[in-house]
């Protein structure tokens, strides 16, 4: 491959760092859903605590929240370490950092309190429908002893 720049050949310097960004592209990513990304690792949970620590990380991968700290764009050779050094340090007194942060956790904590009303709606309502199921068997055993009479002989 040749690289002309105003006439000259630069397919040396500029090749080689095109060579690098492509490589860095075609590195694999990262899945945020894996196999063991599964609903049914909560029946697995063996208390409130960590069910809640299951549930709030299926939920981000679930939705494509990232909760760590912004990656910061670097530059090549030393510039570069010194500006991400010096970004990293700036961050950290910057409002927009914690702010964007702040927003992720709140978020996560919107879908959590989301998740858990469900269930509980979704349990309330298997409570009544086995409260009415007793209660449907409560008069049937009710009229049963009513036709056996009080000592559970007649006809």
């Amino acid at each position: 491959m040749t690289i002309l720049v105003a006439g000259r050949d630069r397919s040396a310097d500029i090749g080689a760092e095109i060579r690098r960004a492509a490589a860095r592209l075609s590195e694999p990513r990262p899945v945020l859903c894996g196999t063991e990304d599964s609903a049914l690792l909560l029946r697995k949970a063996r208390s409130p605590h960590e069910y809640l620590a299951i549930l709030c990380r299926l939920l981000r991968a679930r939705h494509g929240i990232y909760t760590g700290a912004n990656a910061l764009p670097m530059r090549n050779g030393k510039p570069g370490l010194v500006r991400g050094f010096m970004m990293r340090i700036a961050l950290r007194f910057l409002a927009y950092e914690h702010q964007w942060l702040a927003y992720q956790q709140g978020l996560i904590n919107e879908l959590v309190i989301n998740a858990l009303d469900m269930e509980r709606a979704s349990m309330e309502s298997h409570r009544v429908k086995m409260e009415k199921k007793i209660l449907e068997l409560e008069e049937k055993v009710a009229a049963l002893q009513h036709r056996r009479g009080p000592e559970g002989i007649g006809g």
